[in-house]
């Protein structure tokens, strides 16, 4: 159980099944009712309510897919819009669409009638998991998990590598800084070195002096 919490963690899973139950659940009936022998069925995708929900989770998929899509379509993000789109927090993005989701289908649903409730069919049934798996990966996502490693032979190195910590803030990356000599700290940055197989650290930048000795250790 425990590798499965951590799994949903460390990917996007959850999100993108949500997303996907959501928009499943605007096609297929949400409410049937009985009258006179026959039976009928309400979809949502046949009210303004149901096509804004449609557009929120279609919204949600996309920009939690947004890095996967950006390494199929190299170019896709390369203009201004773009540049905004990579600095959102799609965690916070999803958690105001599905909040916004849900109370769009309350108060659709519940214009209907409370009577109703008792026949609840698959479209009901796939955008309520959704929102609860969507609600989910807002919050148990860690979006710092693709983090980079920053290390400084000294900290006298620190004033020419904050613009670029500030960059990758800025773009909502985590940055992991660190002062490790090669030759002063040699056991400290091997550790290190090991630590950053494991705990998603995707790039390492180092900031060395005249002899480079940092990033020769490093690779």
């Amino acid at each position: 159980m425990e590798k499965i919490i951590e799994k949903c963690k460390n990917t996007k899973i959850l999100g993108v099944i949500g997303a996907i139950c959501l928009i499943l659940g605007m096609f297929l009936p949400y409410i049937s009712f009985h009258y006179f022998g026959y039976t009928s069925s309400i979809k949502l995708c046949n009210f303004w309510q149901g096509n804004t929900i449609l557009f929120l989770a279609i919204l949600n998929l996309l920009f939690i897919c947004k890095d996967f899509i950006e390494e199929k379509i190299p170019n896709i993000f390369n203009n201004e819009f773009g540049e905004k789109i990579k600095t959102v927090n799609n965690q916070k993005l999803t958690l105001i669409a599905t909040v916004g989701a849900a109370i769009l289908a309350l108060y659709l649903t519940w214009g209907w009638g409370l009577e109703l409730f008792k026949n609840y069919s698959i479209g009901f049934y796939l955008l309520w998991i959704g929102i609860i798996l969507l609600v989910i990966y807002a919050f148990v996502y860690k979006e710092g998990n693709k983090e980079v490693a920053n290390i400084m032979g000294s900290t006298s190195d620190l004033s020419k590598v904050e613009p670029a910590i500030g960059i990758l803030k800025d773009y909502g990356v985590e940055v992991n800084v660190r002062c490790l000599s090669a030759h002063r700290a040699h056991l400290g940055l091997s550790t290190f070195i090991k630590e950053t197989e494991t705990d998603g650290t995707e790039v390492i930048i180092t900031a060395a002096g005249m002899a480079a000795a940092l990033p020769g250790v490093v690779a």
